[in-house]
């Protein structure tokens, strides 16, 4: 049994040390993970798809690119360049292009990846019901684990 939860321990430390190393590594190339909330670049990205963007590149008709609006952010297609620079964009799945051209200081990069699903864990955990649910089962299962540890020990010594 102590094997088990040394392995266990040795595969935490792992993936917490591999998930700090992309963070920086993430960080260092302008590189974001960007969850799709909507369905507006359908069928090639399906909502609640994990979209992998990278920054300062440039950015030419036909690309997907990450662009602020307001206070939301959007994945979109640029499909045209107008002749003062800004970008029109249009999700693939809509009719129209939007109808505001995106200024470049605006665009925050180009998807280069995109993970189908993936992206649902994120979108579910920036809910308030759904963070407390995950954060008392961490802790439920923290709290499990050390009285599991201190029954053991007591086991041992007695």
């Amino acid at each position: 049994m102590k094997n088990h939860r040394t392995v266990r321990s040795v595969a935490a430390a792992a993936v917490a040390a591999a998930v700090i190393f992309a963070a920086n590594v993430a960080t260092a190339a302008d590189m974001r993970a960007v969850a799709v909330a909507s369905g507006s670049m359908e069928p090639e990205i399906p909502r609640g798809s994990l979209c992998i963007v990278v920054g300062g590149e440039k950015t030419d008709v036909g690309d997907v690119v990450l662009y602020e609006a307001g206070k939301m952010r959007i994945i979109h297609r640029v499909v045209e360049v107008t002749g003062s620079g800004a970008y029109i964009t249009k999700g693939d799945m809509n009719d129209e292009a939007d109808p505001t051209p995106v200024e470049p200081e605006r665009i925050l990069g180009s998807v280069h990846a995109c993970i189908p699903r993936l992206g649902h864990v994120i979108l579910l955990l920036k809910e308030p019901p759904a963070l407390a649910a995950a954060a008392a089962l961490m802790l439920i299962t923290i709290a499990a684990g050390a009285r599991r540890s201190s029954r053991n020990e007591m086991q041992k010594q007695g």
